[in-house]
């Protein structure tokens, strides 16, 4: 086991807004790193908070990067749970660091008008441990809704995390060791049961389950009958997009008046003839139908 203690330990960095010529030096919270402890699969980092300062304090925890300079495309954070206080806090890695390579990390406390940053120490890793998928949830979901995957040792840099449903990569919306959430795209090229793989560092996971991606679907309309060009006709559904719909009656386009994800009003196309039709909504080239038919005349 090697501990290494952290040097320069008086240097503290900031970043401040506009405001900082309000604040007063001595109102700063600050921030010291004190070592790192490297052993096999995990680092330990340890810092002390030496003053609070007079500011809001909103986050605090660490920040590390591989290489021996900041390196903004393998960055890290990790913010702690626990509430600020004087002394010394801690933070136990065990995921997405490679053996042999160099590291650095640094703490930092987040006001409500600026960021302190503490001194940085330099460390070579001795490895981590591999993530694991242990669950997620809800099992099925639909266009831009939030999904939460579970597990272990995941890595807590955006860079290198990557969550695909499909052939549909998705968009991360927050880290942690033990959870991954994200947003399904606004554009799916798939329905149905797909896999839900995980991209961490360098482990590539696939989920046990499938993920369920549901279509678009139109549960239902009113008016049951109505005159080309001229009567206004509301969906009922799920899946819609708040813009962008495209609405069919007979293989002609209608005019959409009113859009969101659970509701479309649209006028009967002009260019139709009269008789009894489905009605679709294409999304993206994905063609919900209705069940029942409208009964459309002219005048």
């Amino acid at each position: 086991m090697k501990k290494i203690i952290a040097l320069n330990i008086g240097l503290i960095l900031f970043m401040a807004s506009c405001r900082d010529s309000e604040v007063l030096p001595k109102e700063y919270p600050y921030v010291l790193m004190k070592g790192v402890t490297v052993s096999k699969d995990q680092v330990e980092f340890v810092a002390e908070i030496t003053d609070l300062g007079g500011l809001n304090v909103e986050r605090y925890g660490f920040m590390w990067s591989m290489g021996s300079v900041t390196n903004s495309t393998e960055l890290f954070e990790k913010a702690l749970d626990e509430t600020p206080k004087l002394g010394d806090f801690s933070l136990v890695v065990t995921s997405d660091m490679q053996e042999g390579e160099k590291y650095t990390v640094w703490p930092f406390i987040q006001t409500d008008i600026l960021t302190v940053y503490g001194n940085s120490v330099t460390f070579v890793s001795e490895g981590s441990k591999p993530p694991k998928i242990d669950d997620f949830s809800p099992k099925s979901g639909n266009l831009l809704d939030t999904i939460s995957v579970f597990g272990t040792d995941f890595s807590l840099s955006k860079n290198r995390v990557k969550v695909r449903v499909g052939n549909d990569e998705t968009k991360i919306i927050s880290l942690d060791f033990g959870e991954i959430q994200f947003c399904l795209p606004e554009k799916l090229t798939e329905s149905g049961e797909v896999p839900l793989s995980v991209v961490s560092g360098e482990y590539t996971l696939q989920a046990d389950q499938p993920f369920l991606i549901k279509e678009h679907q139109i549960n239902d309309f009113s008016p049951a009958s109505g005159i080309i060009g001229e009567t206004e006709v509301v969906l009922s559904g799920i899946g819609f997009l708040d813009t962008g719909n495209i609405v069919r009656v007979g293989g002609h386009e209608g005019t959409v008046l009113e859009e969101n994800k659970r509701r479309i009003k649209f006028i009967l196309p002009y260019s139709m003839k009269p008789g009894e039709f489905p009605i679709q909504v294409d999304i993206y080239g994905k063609v919900a139908t209705s069940k029942k038919y409208i009964k459309v005349d002219t005048r």
